[in-house]
């Protein structure tokens, strides 16, 4: 009779989203519903999840030796468990769920024919809509200023979504009044802060490099495996891409706000719980968005300006 614990004793399944491919792609990271927040990156960012390895059939030609790659890509929803049991440090991916990159926007159920009731389904990870986010952008903006081009984007990407139930003025004012405030007034795709409470940030949402990564995987969406600064930032169009993928993503849970809010407070509250600048504050033990805090003023001004001033004016061609 075996009297110690053994690790195989304790099976432990899951269920995630596929943050990062290795380089090698012979391993991935994976956001795993129920352990890793999905509300508050900054809890465990994506730099941080620890790296899943990939079962492969055993009829395959990395049975005998050698890597093999996989066909995961960012976006993919996994199944797999852990081999270490209840410590869960250690993921192996066993399989993909049906819907591959156009399941980062739409739970398991929506993607096969997994029942509606089923308890996979996070309710921390809304359905929010069929659009596929994390294909390669040909985007052609439309408008006179980046102002005008970063309204329409937003407009006719939820119009074509059509999952707001708040105000759509509201909230395609509060996007771009969010951004006016990341990255200057006209909203610059080469917008860089070389100390951004200590690590440099980057683009229309001032993404951030360091212990909290938003950087590199806003990199490796737009094809580029190196650091880049300012003037090789990606094009406007690309950063705009890689935000709808993040709302879709890992900030499904601001956007999921956004979608709701009816006023222009209430829209530019949740765009700020994408964003998390300096008015995204923990409360009495909960993170929440300081009303009365400056960078949360500042852009529900910007806000209520593109409200009164701008309205849509074209669709962007592909």
């Amino acid at each position: 009779m075996i009297m110690d614990d053994f690790y195989g004793d304790k099976f432990r399944w899951f269920v995630g989203v596929v943050k990062d491919v290795g380089d090698d792609r012979s391993r991935v990271r994976v956001r795993i519903f129920g352990i890793h927040h999905t509300e508050d990156i900054t809890k465990v960012s994506d730099g941080d999840l620890p790296w899943a390895m990939v079962l492969y059939p055993t009829t395959g030609g990395q049975a005998g030796a050698g890597n093999a790659s996989h066909n995961l890509s960012p976006g993919s929803w996994v199944v797999g468990f852990f081999c270490d049991g209840i410590d869960s440090q250690q993921p192996i991916v066993i399989g993909v769920l049906n819907g591959g990159a156009e399941s980062i926007n739409s739970t398991p159920a929506q993607n096969s024919n997994i029942s509606s009731n089923n308890p996979l389904q996070s309710s921390s990870t809304p359905s929010v809509g069929a659009t596929d986010v994390g294909s390669p952008t040909t985007t052609q903006l439309t408008g006179g200023t980046n102002t005008q081009k970063v309204y329409n984007y937003f407009w006719q990407k939820l119009k074509e979504e059509g999952s707001y139930s708040g105000d759509l003025k509201s909230i395609v004012s509060a996007i771009v009044g969010n951004l006016q405030g990341e990255s200057g007034q006209n909203i610059n795709p080469q917008a860089y802060n070389p100390n951004d409470k200590g690590a440099p940030s980057y683009g229309i949402c001032q993404w951030r490099a360091g212990k909290y990564d938003r950087y590199t995987p806003f990199l490796k969406f737009c094809g580029i495996n190196s650091p880049v600064k300012p003037p090789n930032l990606p094009p406007l169009e690309k950063q705009l891409d890689f935000m709808w993928h993040e709302l879709h993503t890992s900030e499904r849970a601001a956007y999921t706000k956004l979608l709701a809010s009816t006023t222009i407070q209430d829209s530019v509250a949740a765009i700020i719980f994408f964003e998390r600048d300096d008015s995204y504050k923990k409360i009495n033990g909960t993170w929440t968005v300081d009303r009365n805090g400056g960078s949360y003023k500042r852009k529900l001004q910007n806000a209520k300006n593109v409200l009164a001033s701008v309205s849509f004016n074209g669709a962007a061609t592909s």
